[in-house]
């Protein structure tokens, strides 16, 4: 090797690439993580803890600190009449979101204030539903904010967001036989996406694909009279079913206790099943039994799914 070529190859693996001209090219920069997204607005400081994907839902936590006197906030969903207002989210495919859930301190969105201390921070836990499984990075979290102070309304604008993905490979494929969470009988697919708890409130979510090539009628039963879906804890605790949806359809207590949805040939559709007052220490379902009917049969049939975990919102 040449005393200059020698030269070259120490240089650039000390100090980086060089260009033709000689000019240093600097590395790439670093992503920032999640951590390193901040905003602030009206003395009031927001920090980014992480935003992930779970299914086509991503789930955003933010510390937020007062870093005035003692006062009340806010966080505004999705507004009334209004669909170019309320708190967003954005994607880098451009997707806009603005239907926004979640819990502020220990009050639910999307109006309920919260009294923030001095310099002690409170976690914002929102999701949005509906996002497409390309999106990689969230580009704008936009904050619709409210408070008292000065009866003033505001914004706080969180960007280029990195999107924690499940690992490769860690999504159960469906099949002919059961698996814990992805369940194939009478030519449709159940799959479980997971439960997410809100205080003593746990919401389980699925999804269901109609594999034949015609449409046809799914029906969810998660309280009607005698027929309840059920969730049972590691402790074994059992938890009866409250309400539920099935794609667009909802299924209420009392006389509109089953949600009736239509599946197009090879369509799929979201649902989930309500439990109350389940015991704060439910870290996992072992068992979580839920009741369908099909337009195909007069009888209605359960699909168990086991062992999830229960995530907060």
């Amino acid at each position: 090797m040449s005393q200059k070529l020698l030269s070259f190859v120490l240089f650039t693996t000390i100090c980086g690439v060089v260009s033709a001209n000689g000019q240093e090219i600097p590395p790439a920069a670093e992503q920032p993580t999640s951590t390193q997204v901040t905003a602030s607005a009206e003395s009031f400081a927001f920090k980014m803890n992480e935003c992930k994907k779970v299914g086509d839902r991503v789930i955003c936590e933010v510390l937020i600190t007062n870093n005035a006197d003692e006062r009340m906030m806010s966080i505004r969903g999705k507004r009334w009449g209004r669909e170019d207002e309320g708190t967003r989210l954005i994607d880098d495919l451009g997707n806009v979101y603005n239907d926004a859930k979640g819990q502020f301190g220990a009050k639910e969105l999307p109006y309920d204030e919260v009294k923030l201390v001095t310099d002690v921070p409170v976690k914002l836990i929102l999701y949005f539903d509906g996002v497409s499984k390309e999106v990689s990075r969230i580009r704008l979290l936009e904050l619709d904010c409210y408070t008292d102070e000065g009866d003033k309304a505001f914004t706080a604008k969180l960007r280029d967001i990195p999107l924690k993905l499940p690992p490769v490979g860690s999504a159960q494929k469906s099949s002919d036989s059961a698996t814990p969470n992805s369940i194939t009988t009478r030519e449709f697919t159940f799959e479980a996406l997971g439960c997410r708890r809100a205080l003593t409130e746990v919401i389980c979510l699925f999804r269901i694909t109609n594999e034949r090539t015609s449409s046809r009628t799914l029906t969810l039963r998660p309280r009607c009279y005698d027929q309840k879906a059920r969730l049972i804890d590691q402790s074994g605790n059992e938890y009866l079913g409250t309400a539920g949806t099935l794609g667009t359809k909802k299924a209420l207590p009392g006389f509109e206790c089953a949600a009736i949805q239509t599946l197009d040939a090879r369509a799929r559709v979201d649902g989930s099943v309500t439990f109350i007052g389940v015991a704060r220490d439910t870290v996992t379902v072992k068992l979580l039994r839920l009741l369908f009917g099909s337009s195909d049969e007069s009888q209605g049939f359960y699909i168990d799914f086991k062992d999830i975990p229960i995530t907060s919102k």
